[in-house]
């Protein structure tokens, strides 16, 4: 029996370990030149329990965003023009995007990329428009983590609730979760590009 369970807990954990890797992966992608966000992968992982691993994937797909926004950063520094044409050549982005962060971060500093996840705005421009500006790395981060955090818990644990709720009001809920879930993202992915483009 204690083998069995030994076995059960290696299984647990080679799993976690896996679901935060790739949840440090996409949140390295997207801060980069990927356009689908990390809170896809952190809502299908925490939609049926939200403990000790979910946790931690969300914590690693904030630090893959540090990652992948630290490289656009430096990238953007040291040649802007190339850095935002290849952030343009990203599903839903433009030069009016850009344009519109320039401004924002002119206007309010990186106050702005606290903002720019309620506008639709990927944190990679304001990745790229903090670098071109000299910014600072550090005061970058700092505003990195609430900027990424905030909204990956809150992903996290709003599904978590509707899961509770799905599961409590709807039969046939184990059936249909997971195909609500990815529903929703493809309808959220269809009103996004056609409102920002492809």
């Amino acid at each position: 029996m204690k083998n069995i369970i030994s076995k059960t807990e290696s299984v647990i954990d080679r799993s976690s370990k896996i679901r935060s890797f790739i949840a440090f992966l996409w949140g390295l992608a997207e801060a980069s030149l990927f356009f689908i966000v990390p809170d896809v992968w952190l809502t299908i992982i925490s939609r049926r329990r939200l403990g000790r691993a979910e946790y931690a994937a969300i914590g690693l797909a904030i630090l893959g965003a540090l990652v992948g926004g630290t490289a656009v950063y430096w990238l953007a520094r040291l040649d802007p023009e190339r850095m935002l044409g290849l952030i343009t050549a990203v599903p839903g982005i433009d030069r009016v995007m850009v344009d519109k962060v320039r401004v924002q971060i002119g206007n309010n500093g990186l106050w702005a990329l606290l903002l720019g996840p309620l506008q639709g705005i990927p944190y990679k421009i304001y990745a790229a428009q903090w670098g071109i500006t000299n910014g600072g790395l550090l005061r970058f981060w700092l505003f990195s983590i609430p900027a990424r955090g905030i909204r990956f818990l809150l992903a996290a644990g709003l599904t978590r609730l509707i899961w509770i709720f799905g599961q409590k009001k709807i039969r046939f809920w184990d059936r249909l979760e997971l195909v609500l879930l990815l529903s929703f993202w493809i309808l959220f992915y269809l009103w996004y590009f056609s409102h920002f483009g492809w």
